[in-house]
């Protein structure tokens, strides 16, 4: 009922006034030394079928993102790179926002 709740909100509200924000978790096995975008991808396509397009997606990770990874999240959600935001972790979470912030 929430993602319909969501959908029916952007419908009444216009896109314009709402804004779908979507936390995805990049997988790095250590084993392979490579981020891993497939998960995060079929969470996106399942959402988009629900008529839930995001319109930032923020990628959790252990570590900074790539380029690649950005662009390859940014194909498969239909939007601009540069709405795609890679936050890693973090020494303190309070530092967090401040980078975010600095991110645009």
């Amino acid at each position: 009922f929430l993602m319909e709740s969501i959908r029916e909100l952007r419908h009444e509200e216009g896109t314009e006034n709402v804004c779908i924000v979507n936390l995805t978790y990049i997988l790095e096995p250590s084993s392979l030394g490579e981020f891993k975008t497939k998960a995060a991808q079929l969470g996106l396509r399942q959402l988009m079928q629900l008529g839930l397009p995001p319109d930032v997606i923020v990628c959790r990770s252990e570590s900074p993102i790539t380029d690649r990874v950005r662009e390859k999240i940014s194909v498969a959600a239909s939007i601009p790179i540069k709405m795609v935001i890679g936050a890693h972790n973090m020494p303190n979470i309070y530092t967090l926002p401040l980078f975010l912030r600095e991110k645009g």
